[in-house]
């Protein structure tokens, strides 16, 4: 009877590479979700790493229910070690206490060989549960494994999401310095304009000056053909002639005030226009450095992101 129940017990040596076979297949698909977890720290959607954490878990789950599978084998390897070393006689004597030990040679040799290789397969068995351990081992530092792997992914993920961040905010910086120059840009032509005016006055009022100039020499030349008729003129008429050269006096010197308010006014124009082109020149060039520098900063981020 308990030789039948041992040879019953054959089909677990089946259900053993059915197990190591099942195994191998999950080690297989959890090295897969390794690769495709490693591939995806690349990709900055984490849909497909979401998908192997999923897949990951179901992995778990079969190898916990293959690990309580195996904990039953244990049990049944353990019983039948246990009856394995019985001898035909003692097995005899407790299935069959109150009979008399009537066994022939030859059954008891036929028991015995049977016997032997139940304990030959259930060493086998032992083997191929040893290895089954190892395999599990290999599955479980996997799963470690695939956990760094993941909080990696997690850890990447988020600088990346802080370099967008810091991208949309130079990007940002960078439109409202475009839109300051171009402010600047404005200012500049509003300037370039008041110059143009400035020189068009500037040149009117040198065509002034050298007018009233003109007209200074005229009346120069009339006040000396003046004196000159004066001089031919009776004695009389001095009084006449000394009012006359007060008279023409009195307007060279109020031409030559005029002139000399209109060379003032001519200077302060022009040191006007130079104050107004120093400061074109230093809106310009601080617009362009910061331009500059936060162009460079755009090509280092991108750099970094790669």
């Amino acid at each position: 009877k308990v030789l039948m129940q041992l040879k019953q017990s054959h089909p677990v040596n089946q259900r053993i590479d059915g197990f190591i076979y099942d195994n191998r297949k999950l080690f297989l698909d959890l090295q897969q979700t390794q690769n495709k977890l490693s591939l995806s720290v690349s990709i900055h959607d984490s849909c497909e790493a979401k998908s192997q954490i999923k897949k990951k878990s179901l992995i778990d789950d079969q190898i916990y229910f293959h690990s309580q599978q195996v904990s039953d084998l244990q049990q049944e390897i353990e019983l039948n070690d246990k009856v394995s070393k019985f001898s035909p006689y003692q097995i005899y004597k407790q299935y069959q206490p109150n009979q008399s030990p009537k066994i022939s040679l030859l059954h008891q040799y036929q028991e015995s060989d049977e016997v032997l290789s139940l304990r030959r397969e259930n060493e086998n068995l032992k083997k191929r549960f040893s290895e089954y351990q190892k395999q599990t081992k290999q599955q479980l530092d996997c799963q470690l494994e695939l956990e760094v792997i993941q909080n990696l992914t997690t850890e990447q993920n988020q600088q990346i999401e802080t370099q967008k961040q810091q991208l949309v905010a130079l990007q940002k910086q960078l439109i409202e310095l475009q839109t300051a120059v171009y402010q600047k840009h404005k200012d500049l032509t509003q300037s370039n304009s008041q110059i143009q005016q400035l020189q068009i006055e500037i040149e009117t009022v040198n065509s002034q000056m050298q007018l009233q100039k003109q007209e200074t020499q005229d009346q120069k030349i009339i006040i000396s053909d003046l004196k000159q008729q004066l001089a031919q003129r009776d004695l009389n008429a001095n009084k006449q002639q000394i009012q006359a050269e007060k008279e023409a006096n009195d307007a060279i010197k109020e031409q030559e005030e005029q002139i000399f308010r209109l060379n003032q006014e001519n200077q302060q124009l022009k040191k006007q226009m130079k104050l107004l082109f120093s400061q074109v020149i230093d809106a310009k060039n601080e617009a362009e450095e910061q331009m500059e520098a936060k162009e460079r900063e755009i090509m280092k981020l991108k750099a970094e992101l790669g």
